[in-house]
């Protein structure tokens, strides 16, 4: 896993996390930046072990239930130090502070 903009929608990336990032890499990516990746799937070890691990990952570091844990546990440590940002740079502006933390 490289960037996971898409994965978590950031305006920027015009994606969300209904992005199929693998589909992509596979057959949408631009050639010189998928050429390695696609040849390695050609080796059936490769793609088998590839498979395994990307089912394994994808059903425990990365599971809903884990990931919403972490980002809740991020949430609740970085909260007390939101007023003192604000305060401090005055961003995000108090009018829009609520709407960024329930984007969270």
């Amino acid at each position: 896993m490289y960037d996971t903009d898409s994965g978590f929608g950031l305006p920027a990336t015009g994606h969300t996390f209904a992005h199929n990032t693998l589909h992509w890499a596979t057959e949408g990516a631009p050639e010189w930046s998928t050429s390695l990746f696609i040849s390695l799937l050609d080796n059936p070890s490769f793609r088998d072990e590839f498979i395994q691990r990307f089912a394994h990952y994808t059903n425990t570091v990365f599971s809903d239930n884990r990931v919403l844990s972490t980002i809740e546990e991020m949430q609740a440590e970085l909260e007390p130090e939101m007023q003192a940002h604000i305060d401090r740079w005055g961003e995000p502006h108090r009018s829009k502070s609520g709407s960024c933390m329930s984007n969270v």
